[in-house]
């Protein structure tokens, strides 16, 4: 495990899911331990475990639920005060990436927990309400994940509702203006009939 202070070696995730509940369900349930950590575009995972191969094993597990083409689990990792980033897609190892580049990229939350100018513990400190425990059993895991999936359904079926009852909304208010006003009907007939009697 991580001892806490910026000369420890950290072993990261940073994944695109932006629930950091989500995440720690799933980290748990891939057989990890950490913190996560709401960020801009994502979620870090902050692993308990530093051992080599450990963020390689959380990658692989939480990269099968980032499936899409464009969506992939970045690897970062500080030992010896060296910081290394590999990009995970789809259960698969990727390339490795220029830490400089990943450093300019990142977060800078990201980039201070790698960089050591910040611990895990000081980013929980001022951001409490974005962190969450990747520690429970597995077994809570899974039952938190069948919550979590419940609630994203609803939610989406919330979402559906409002917009279906937004088109009708448009569609009524596009066919009342289409249709003449009785007052603008009955004036053009008006104008009609005193134009038939002029004529005669």
């Amino acid at each position: 495990m991580t001892d806490g202070t910026p000369e420890g070696s950290v072993a990261t995730l940073l994944t695109p899911v932006e629930n950091g509940e989500v995440v720690a369900v799933l980290t748990v349930l891939g057989g990890a331990k950490g913190r996560v950590m709401e960020v801009v575009g994502g979620t870090l995972v902050v692993l308990d475990e530093t051992a080599e191969g450990a963020a390689d094993d959380a990658a692989r597990q939480l990269s099968e639920f980032t499936r899409a083409a464009d969506k992939f689990v970045l690897v970062m990792e500080r030992r010896d005060g060296r910081v290394q980033a590999t990009r995970w897609v789809e259960g698969r190892r990727g390339e490795e990436l220029p830490p400089g580049l990943v450093l300019d990229q990142v977060p800078g939350v990201v980039a201070s927990l790698l960089t050591g100018t910040q611990t895990m513990d000081d980013l929980a400190q001022a951001h409490p309400e974005k962190v969450f425990e990747a520690r429970m059993s597995r077994w809570k895991a899974f039952w938190a994940l069948r919550r979590l999936s419940k609630q994203a359904r609803r939610e989406a079926q919330d979402r559906t509702a409002t917009l279906q009852e937004i088109d009708q909304q448009r569609e009524t208010a596009r066919n009342t203006q289409a249709q003449p006003s009785p007052s603008a009907d009955g004036a053009e007939h008006s104008r009609a009939d005193e134009a038939q009697r002029d004529d005669n």
